[in-house]
């Protein structure tokens, strides 16, 4: 008897994980009825606006996202208990938060 151990290959599976995985892909864009949105998280959008030039810290972003704060971008739909943007909107929320003056400071 051997002490060495075989894996076995199941390339039956393995081709089954492989479609699998590529079905599972999460969805971003939806065609319903000819209009295509896309749906970010709110990490997704953190990420896109930082790309963008806007400077956003993550602590400040999950701040300002709380229920009880509610000064984040409006929220396009729900996904069970996550909230989903439109990047279009989070854009425009993230303009009405610039300003091209500069802000005073309060003594």
């Amino acid at each position: 008897m051997s002490n060495r151990t075989e894996q076995a290959t199941f390339p039956k599976a393995n081709a089954q994980s492989a479609e699998l995985s590529a079905h599972c892909q999460p969805v971003s864009q939806s065609n319903i009825s000819g209009v295509q949105a896309q749906y970010l998280t709110r990490k997704q959008v953190l990420g896109k606006l930082i790309d963008l030039g806007y400077p956003i810290t993550e602590s400040y972003w999950n701040k300002i996202n709380l229920p009880s704060v509610g000064a984040g971008p409006p929220v396009a739909k729900w996904f069970g208990k996550r909230p989903l943007y439109l990047l279009s909107d989070c854009v425009s929320w993230a303009e009405s938060r610039c300003s091209s003056m500069r802000g005073k400071l309060v003594a």
